[in-house]
């Protein structure tokens, strides 16, 4: 019904573009386009702005419908179910579907916090560029994962957000979730708390979507959940083992979310794919911790360690004792 376009997962010099690498498609479907702004040229040749995704394109009218992620979950689940079969309508689902009209005051309301303060407050803390700006983000995105944890404390609101069943409150919130221990509170520096160490009741929450795989879901959570894809990002596979030379320290540092000077040289140990807890074979839900998220740190102590030597003339490529 709507054809799927995957676009690499890496953002090249021009934006998102196809390559066929990591799962991409090679090239536009419909134009052969090796690059989504064509896509936007196409609908607007004037167009100026930026190209992101996702984007909702109409074939029948070369144009773009909307690139915006909540409006495009909507109309996915509404101005398209009248071509579903009975069965998987929306209006047919337990529970009035993923936006019931009991819930709708209470969904909003939560949307309106969650998407700045946390779907968009990893980004903003992040790409900050000043000490101020990363401290005015941080802590209102961990205020506000406080609140969820508190939300799913309350007996109404589980195991979902709203109850029994699944509401798109459930998916907008699980998109951060499920990047965040492996790439955000690394390289984005939201590392005041993790997800499966520090909240438990989202972390339950977490796991018995992305585990779920009954009519519920049927699977659809850990089918489009990318682990590997996720980590590599966070951490460029180049970087999997990798001495950083000086010229480069300023953007590792950026990258790993270290601000220490601590040498010239050192290596980046690769960390796990996935930060997810394993599922154990008693529960559904329950299971050992995953061996980790960790950043191991191999130093050389040969070298002064102030900022102003980054440029003094005896720099050699260092090696691990």
């Amino acid at each position: 019904m709507i054809q799927i376009a995957v676009l690499d997962p890496e953002l090249g010099p021009e934006g998102w573009f196809f390559s066929g690498r990591n799962g991409s498609d090679q090239k536009d479907p419909v134009y052969g386009y090796k690059l989504l702004k064509e896509l936007y040229l196409k609908a607007d040749p004037h167009y100026e702005g930026r190209y992101t995704v996702p984007t909702l394109w109409d074939k029948k009218k070369e144009t773009i419908v909307n690139n915006e992620s909540s409006e495009i979950i909507r109309m996915l689940y509404s101005e398209f179910d009248e071509l579903l079969p009975e069965a998987f309508r929306e209006v047919n689902r337990p529970g009035g579907g993923l936006y019931p009209e009991h819930l709708r005051g209470e969904i909003d309301e939560m949307n309106s916090w969650v998407y700045p303060l946390i779907n968009n407050g990893v980004y903003k803390t992040g790409f900050a560029t000043t000490q101020a700006a990363y401290e005015e983000n941080i802590y209102p995105l961990f205020e506000a994962l406080d609140r969820v944890e508190a939300h799913l404390g309350q007996p109404e609101h589980q195991p979902f957000l709203f109850g029994e069943c699944i509401s798109e409150a459930d998916i907008r919130l699980y998109t951060t979730i499920s990047r965040f221990d492996v790439a955000y509170y690394l390289i984005f520096k939201c590392n005041l708390k993790m997800i499966r160490h520090d909240y438990p009741r989202i972390d339950r929450w977490y796991r018995r979507l992305y585990y779920d795989e009954s009519e519920l879901t049927r699977g659809a959570f850990k089918k489009t959940t990318y682990f590997d894809v996720v980590s590599a990002l966070a951490l460029n596979r180049d970087f999997q083992k990798l001495t950083i030379c000086s010229t480069n320290l300023d953007t590792l540092l950026r990258l790993a979310g270290r601000l220490v000077m601590i040498n010239w040289w050192f290596q980046l140990a690769l960390f796990p794919i996935s930060c997810l807890q394993k599922k154990s074979r008693n529960s559904m839900f329950w299971g050992p911790s995953y061996p980790g998220l960790t950043i191991k740190w191999t130093i050389n102590f040969h070298e002064c360690s102030h900022p102003k030597s980054r440029h003094h003339s005896s720099h050699k490529r260092g090696r691990n004792p």
